[in-house]
Order: C-alpha cells, then structure tokens, then sequence
C-alpha cells in the first residue's frame, strides 16, 4: 500500500488520542511535523471516532493499520508488524509505523548533509537499533530483558519517562488547554531526541565507519591473522566492527569459510602520547572478550610490565585484561601478537 503525503495546506489535521499521552503519539506528531505536508498541521488530541475521522493523519488510535489511508495504530487484535527480521520479537507502536513510511523523508529534512541512498538506508536502520526500537518495545508492554530478572534499579530518567511526568498530575487542576500544553511539550521532548540521534549519526557516526571500514580491509597488514586492526585515526569503531563483519560474511559464497575474528582494535591516545590496543567484546553491551590480555600482565605499569611482557614500551594493562597501552605502534602491535600466542588455545 502507498499513500503520498498531501499537499501542504493550512487546514492539514494530525490526529492522535486524547486523554494522557505517551512517547509514541508524541513521537509520531514531531515525525510528521518535519514534512512540508504537515508542517504547520494542527494536532487533534480526541477520542471521537468522528472528529478523528476528518484528520489528513491519524496516529496511536482507530485500530485500523492502512498506509494508504494514513492510519498507523498499532492496538488491534491479530497486529504484529515488526520494523526488520532484526527485532522480530518487537512489535512497532505507532512510532515505528510512521516511521517506517516516512522516516527516510524526515532525516532527509533533518539532516545537515545530502545523504547517498546507501547513507541514508544506513542512518535509516541505525536510527531506529538507537532510538526508536526502545519506543516501541515498552509502548506495546515488551521489556528489554526477561520478565523473571529484577532490576537492580528503575531507571526514572529515560525518555518515555521524562515525556509520562509532562502529563497534569492526577491532583492538578487542569482543562484541555493544559493536556494540550503539555503533550506539544512532549513533542518538543521527543523532538530533541529524534535531532539529536540524526545529528549524531550523520555526523560522526557516518564518518567514522569509512575510518573503521578502512582499517578492517587493511587489518591483515599488520597481522597476518587479520585479529589485529589498526585506526589510522581514532574514531568509534564498536558497533561499525560488528556490522563488517556480519556484513562480510553474508557476502561469503557458498561454502566459503568466514575470516578470523577481529580480537584487538588500536588506536592513539593523543592525550597520553602513547598507543592503546582494545579488546573487542564477545557481543554488544557485554563485558566479556574476546580475548582478554593475559593474566601475568594485568595490572602491571611501566618497567614491572616490561619486565613480564620482555616488549619494549610497554605501558600498561588494566587490571580487568581488557585495555593494553604501548609507546609506539610497533609495541602495541607486538603486545596484541604476543597476547594471541600465548592464549592460542582460547582463540575463537
């Protein structure tokens, strides 16, 4: 189904519900807001199924999921839509229903840079794996972990959090004008996050993945294994590591056997003056390596660790096993090749 947007007008009408609101109709009112046709659109906050019925949009109500209608509600018994294979096992609210027929047009219209059709389908994805996924999920009641761990805190301070305390107090005097105030707030809160995170990724995280995308086709001429990768330039390289890797092994021909994991990733420390080798985590978030530095070592500064490592430089090595610190580049690459053959038997 498609629906281009209307023509911009004066009389353009955002439909989401009344009563209190939440990130996702807030979300969705800042989306839309960002294109021409709805730009100057007034927001219908209603529950009448009549009233909603005139709006050019309607979002978060109406149990109907039509694109060509322009209605992205999301309550429906028998609804499941989920924004990629990737998270399969969330489903999209509203947020991720607009955005998945308009976002593309709204980081265009944010974006401080002409974006390639590659760039953009990348900003695109990431975008909603850093922000919008963690609007949908706790809207439609699914928790990010599972439901038998106990937090060891509650977390007050996200943004579904900070959007849920700009609705009136149940003590609080208050009539639609306020409700009204209030969840345009709201907009403007969730608005924030959305540039934020688009500003964010067209201007630094875009460049540095050509800086990490580089070093990983050159790793093996540092090493021969391709386990160690260099940063000509220090740049964020976590997250863009993984996905070249995925995304080399989905190029794999049928049959063909995937190259070794990248276990340590270096770069300068120009406040320090020296270099530092990083272990590469065995998943996102996690605090497990790869392949830690040695245990001998750990700890160990200067001289005491020279004395260990017989490398010359050598700096430091934290006492968790993941960060090592070399003078030269040379020290560094020799400390990475010596972790590997010492811990051979532990290689992944």
């Amino acid at each position: 189904m498609t629906a281009a947007a209307p023509e911009a007008r004066s009389a353009a009408r955002i439909g989401v519900h009344g009563s209190v609101f939440h990130l996702d109709d807030a979300m969705c009112v800042f989306m839309l807001k960002q294109l021409p046709a709805w730009k100057d659109a007034v927001v219908v906050r209603d529950v009448d199924p009549a009233r909603l019925q005139s709006c050019d949009v309607v979002c978060d109500i109406g149990g109907v999921y039509d694109h060509s209608l322009r209605r992205y509600d999301h309550h429906q018994k028998g609804y499941f839509e989920c924004f990629s294979p990737k998270f399969s096992k969330v489903k999209m609210a509203a947020t991720g229903l607009v955005y998945r027929h308009y976002g593309r047009e709204v980081i265009r219209a944010l974006s401080t840079v002409e974006l390639s059709p590659d760039q953009l389908e990348k900003v695109y994805n990431k975008l909603y794996e850093d922000l919008l996924v963690s609007v949908d999920g706790p809207d439609n009641g699914i928790n990010a972990y599972p439901e038998d761990l106990d937090p060891l805190f509650y977390d007050h301070t996200y943004l579904h959090s900070r959007v849920g305390g700009l609705n009136p107090r149940w003590n609080q005097v208050c009539n639609d004008e306020t409700r009204y105030s209030g969840f345009m707030k709201a907009v403007e809160v969730a608005g924030e996050a959305f540039k934020s995170c688009v500003s964010s990724l067209v201007e630094s995280w875009l460049p540095s993945r050509l800086i990490v995308e580089e070093a990983f086709k050159t790793r093996t001429r540092h090493h021969p294994s391709g386990r160690i990768m260099v940063l000509d330039t220090p740049a964020p390289w976590k997250d863009h590591l993984r996905d070249l890797e995925e995304e080399e092994v989905k190029s794999l021909p049928p049959g063909a056997s995937p190259s070794p994991l990248v276990l340590y990733v270096l770069s300068f420390d120009s406040a320090r003056n020296q270099w530092a080798a990083s272990c590469v985590t065995k998943r996102k978030g996690s605090f497990q390596n790869r392949l830690s530095f040695p245990e001998p070592w750990r700890g160990l500064v200067m001289e005491k660790l020279a004395s260990v490592t017989s490398i010359p430089g050598s700096q430091f090595v934290h006492s968790s096993g993941f960060l090592a610190c070399n003078a030269t580049l040379a020290g560094a690459i020799q400390m990475t090749a010596t972790s590997i053959e010492l811990q051979s038997s532990l290689l992944p």
